[in-house]
C-alpha cells in the first residue's frame, strides 16, 4: 500500500470466501479486479471480474465478498484532512 496526504493505492490478494464487512467513508474508491472476481455489495449488487472498474462513491453503506481466489488494485482519493493513515505510512 502506498499512502499520502490524498491518494492512496493498494494491491490486494484475497482467498476465496472472505469478506468486507458493511462500512462507509468520506472517500470515493475504484476497485479493480485484476484476477478472480470480487461481489460488491453496494445498494444494488454487482460482480467485478478483470478488464472491470467498480466506482464506489463517498458515503454510502457497502461492502464485498471474495467467492474465488482473487488479486485487485484499489485506489482512494481521500479529501483534505480525511485520511484515516497518517501519511508517508506504508503498509
Amino acid at each position: 500500500m502506498i499512502t499520502d496526504e490524498r491518494i492512496e493505492a493498494a494491491t490486494m490478494i484475497s482467498p476465496a470466501g472472505i469478506g468486507g464487512k458493511p462500512h462507509v467513508h468520506p472517500t470515493e474508491q475504484l476497485p479493480v479486479p485484476l484476477k478472480g472476481s470480487v461481489r460488491y455489495l453496494p445498494a444494488e449488487p454487482c460482480v467485478a471480474v478483470p478488464g472491470e472498474v467498480v466506482l464506489i462513491l463517498a458515503d454510502p453503506r457497502h461492502g464485498a465478498q471474495i467467492p474465488d481466489f482473487t488479486v485487485s488494485t484499489a485506489r482512494t482519493s481521500w479529501r483534505p484532512g480525511t485520511s484515516p493513515i497518517p501519511a508517508g505510512k506504508n503498509g
